[in-house]
């Protein structure tokens, strides 16, 4: 003798699975991990940008180093007027790029101006991932966890992972600021530099 089985209570329990899962909250925490990848790789093309620019601003002085050593000779040859200006063309260029260098390293972890200047015993800022740990009342020892509903749990993840990614978010846009203002001084730096290679001509 087989058990009759009432379709509106399967029904209802497929419902409310599905519901479970196409829930307003869920739907958000979704989108927060969307975000929160979309970032990540942001913040990886950024660093990227980052390390190929300052090998570049590298060479770029090691260059006009050299060039300043290798065109003394020739510029004491020539008009006062040029070995004054090429220089003058120079100094600011290498300037220009040693800026440049100053403030990619900015967008840089760990970037050089900021470790020589932090006091004694001061903490790193902390990392947006920081966000993503579960509020310290939530230990593995806690008794809050067996009164939580999934629902509940789902709503602290979605917060804490929506605000790791808006921090993310800040941090991946201070860090392209300081590169695009990188770029821009040392195209000011070609361009200074490039007059002085003509001249030294």
């Amino acid at each position: 003798m087989t058990k009759d089985t009432d379709p509106d209570a399967t029904a209802g329990a497929g419902g409310n699975q599905t519901a479970g899962k196409d829930s307003p909250m869920a739907v958000a925490l979704e989108h927060a991990i969307r975000r929160w990848s979309a970032e990540e790789e942001n913040a990886r093309r950024v660093s990227q940008r980052a390390n190929t620019l300052v090998t570049l601003i590298v060479a770029l002085l090691g260059l006009g180093l050299f060039r300043i050593g290798s065109e003394g000779t020739s510029l004491r040859l020539g008009p006062a007027w040029l070995a004054v200006t090429v220089r003058a063309c120079m100094t600011v260029g290498l300037g220009l790029v040693g800026w440049s260098l100053v403030v990619v390293l900015q967008a840089s972890p760990g970037a050089f101006p900021t470790f020589l200047f932090r006091k004694a015993g001061e903490a790193d800022e902390p990392m947006a991932s920081s966000h993503l740990a579960w509020p310290e009342n939530l230990g593995t020892e806690s008794n809050l966890w067996a009164e939580m509903s999934a629902e509940e749990a789902r709503a602290i993840a979605t917060s804490r992972t929506a605000k790791a990614a808006h921090e993310l978010y800040a941090l991946n846009h201070e860090k392209d600021t300081y590169v695009v203002n990188g770029q821009a001084l040392l195209l000011w730096a070609g361009l200074f530099l490039g007059v002085a290679l003509t001249l030294s001509f």
